[in-house]
């Protein structure tokens, strides 16, 4: 039953995956600059949650990684195709609040494997932070080079931001009773005494 609980998430985001990458082939036929921006954007999202995934097996939350990846395509792909981000004020910050709880699994599976457990919250919400400010400067990069106005003011580019780590900080409450019941595995070195 988990084996095929597992082919079952795996056959879902790698057909999730074929229809991100045809998005952004007809995005650059089409010369869709925000467009291409985005699908290769929830490509690189959506393999490395898959990536980090498949070295996490203790990780639980599979639906909720899923429904993330699911859910961030959608929000992308009707707010572009439908012209949502210009119809619905805030609907851009859905999108960084949906970006930032996808952001907070990738992060909490990393941060999982690792030993040290301090702080993790804060180094969380700095990652999350940094790869905001890097969205946020490809934004403003094609906003220069190619008109597309996917940063409207700087109250939307600060929002922006606010929701990813809003986001972060939602996962980091959804996964912290499953981080906290995690035991430290600690390395221990023994040392034979050889008379």
């Amino acid at each position: 039953m988990v084996r095929q609980k597992k082919e079952a998430h795996a056959t879902i985001y790698y057909v999730l995956l074929i229809v991100v990458v045809a998005y952004l082939l007809s995005s650059i036929i089409n010369l869709r600059y925000s467009q291409i921006l985005m699908s290769l954007a929830l490509i690189i999202l959506i393999s490395a949650g898959r990536i980090i995934r498949n070295n996490n097996h203790d990780y639980n939350h599979d639906n909720y990684e899923l429904f993330l990846a699911i859910t961030m395509f959608l929000l992308a792909f009707f707010g572009e195709t439908l012209k949502l981000y210009s119809k619905i004020s805030g609907y851009d910050w859905l999108m960084h609040l949906v970006g930032g709880l996808y952001l907070g699994v990738i992060f909490t599976l990393m941060i999982n494997n690792k030993e040290n457990r301090n702080n993790w919250i804060i180094k969380l919400l700095v990652m999350i932070l940094i790869i905001g400010l890097l969205w946020e400067g490809a934004e403003f990069l094609a906003d220069k080079n190619f008109n597309t106005m996917m940063q409207t003011s700087n109250l939307d580019t600060i929002m922006d931001l606010v929701m990813a780590l809003i986001g972060g900080m939602i996962t980091f409450l959804v996964t912290l009773k499953d981080y906290k019941k995690k035991p430290i595995i600690r390395k221990k070195i023994i040392v034979k005494r050889i008379d």
